[in-house]
Formats: structure tokens, C-alpha cells, sequence
């Protein structure tokens, strides 16, 4: 299953990375909320991708919000 690694904060849209995660992942917002928290407390994270979302389109929501992300298997 494929994961998406997020590091780093600098000029991070936390807003953005929040709707990209609570939008793709099919999430509340408080569950989509800390994913970005924890990126902001521990500077990276592994999120792991279901099978019914579209990874690229995921990577794409969230590069859009300045997030350092890329695709690990």
C-alpha cells in the first residue's frame, strides 16, 4: 500500500493541507486536522492511502499547499 511523506513546515498552508487531507481521505475535520498538527509538532509524517483514493491527485492537493510531500511504497 502506498503512503505519502510529508516533512518540513516551512510556508505550509496549514489550511490547505487540512481541506487536501479531509477531502481525499474522506475525513472529519478533526481527524484531518491532526495530521497537520502532528506535522507541526514532529516536522514529518507518513500518511498511509487507502485503495479508493487517487495518490497522485492527493499529492497534487497537497503540494499545492506547500507541503513537502512525496510518494513511498
Amino acid at each position: 500500500m502506498a503512503h505519502i511523506y510529508i516533512s518540513g513546515v516551512t510556508c505550509l498552508n496549514k489550511v490547505g493541507m487540512t481541506k487536501a487531507i479531509r477531502f481525499h481521505l474522506r475525513l472529519n475535520l478533526k481527524e484531518s486536522k491532526s495530521y497537520t498538527d502532528k506535522l507541526l509538532m514532529d516536522g514529518e509524517i507518513r500518511i498511509e492511502i487507502p485503495n479508493n483514493c487517487n495518490v497522485h491527485e492527493f499529492l497534487v492537493s497537497l503540494q499545492q499547499a506547500n507541503a513537502n510531500a512525496i510518494i513511498v511504497e
